[in-house]
This record gives C-alpha cells, structure tokens and sequence, in this order.
C-alpha cells in the first residue's frame, strides 16, 4: 500500500491501466451516455475499461471487450447486496481508478469502497446542484461518502464552483 492508501499495483510496463465506472444503466441520460462514449473511445492499449451497473438497461452501445457487471439494484432494499456485489467486483479486478458517474453512484461507490481490501483511486464525476439533489440525510450521506474521494470530475466550471461551496473540504480535488 501507498501512503495514500491506495494499492500499488504491480503491471508490466505497458500494461493498460485498468478503470472501472459505475452508473445505474447505459441507457437515457447524460452520465449513461458519457460512460458508454468514454468507454468506448478509451485507447486500449492504455486503458482497460470495465462497467458496473445497477441494472442490465444498455441503449448505448459498449463494444464487446468491455466488460459489464450488473449489481442487481432495483428497489431500495436492493442497495446492500448490491453494495457488496460492487465491492467483491472490486476487489477481483482490482481496478486503478473507479469512476462513479453522478451523484447517488458516487454515494453508492463509497460505500462499496468502505469494505474492500483493494483500494482504487476513486474520481467521483459531478453533473447535479448539489445544493438541489443533495439535501436532508441523503445530502450528510453524500458529505460523508465524498470526504473519501481522491479527485471530483465537474461537468462545468460552475458546477464545480457550486460543489466547492457545499463541500469546501474538496477544494484542491475538483477538475
């Protein structure tokens, strides 16, 4: 381990580097959308991506060689077995970097990173207000779940702005 934390993993030089994304479906919506392009557009000799999903909805297209997890989360009731299905995915392609792609997958992808041995580093992708969709316990869930991230992805500068002013700790991580 790193004094970050974080695995090191050992590849052959010239080993892809390995990215996991979460999102809840490729299927309607711009987080399903920029998963399935960016996915698909990864040079793969750099880059081998994986895709874990709340369910098997695929509108988008993903070529052949991307694996795809589906973790079984339909209802709310699903979410901790679907948590732990996340994890265990985790931890047998222990990815480089685990990218959740909106605000309840990165929530979701805390707390899948709360109980795995393996350590990604996690960039959590920001597309929502989050002084709109972030509120009440689900909004002091989410404060507690982004405190663990490495880096924040803002869809826009002042997207970006807007989540540093809710979330000062994250000052310095948001690209």
């Amino acid at each position: 381990m790193t004094n970050d934390g974080h695995d090191t993993i050992r590849r052959d030089k010239g080993s892809p580097i390995r990215v996991m994304f979460l999102v809840g479906s490729l299927s309607t919506g711009g987080a399903e959308r920029f998963v399935a392009n960016v996915a698909s557009n990864l040079d793969r000799e750099k880059f081998q991506p994986y895709i874990a999903l709340y369910r098997r909805d695929i509108s988008y297209t993903v070529p052949d060689d991307v694996p795809i997890k589906v973790l079984g989360k339909f209802k709310p009731w699903h979410n901790i077995p679907a948590v732990f299905r996340l994890a265990q995915w985790i931890d047998e392609v222990r990815p480089d970097i685990l990218l959740s792609a909106w605000s309840v997958p990165n929530v979701f992808a805390s707390e899948a990173l709360r109980w795995t041995r393996h350590k990604p580093f996690w960039i959590a992708r920001i597309a929502n207000d989050p002084e709109a969709r972030e509120k009440a316990l689900y909004g002091a869930w989410a404060r507690a779940g982004y405190r663990r991230a490495d880096a924040f992805i803002a869809v826009c500068e002042g997207l970006g702005h807007a989540f540093a002013a809710k979330y000062p700790f994250a000052l310095g991580r948001i690209h």
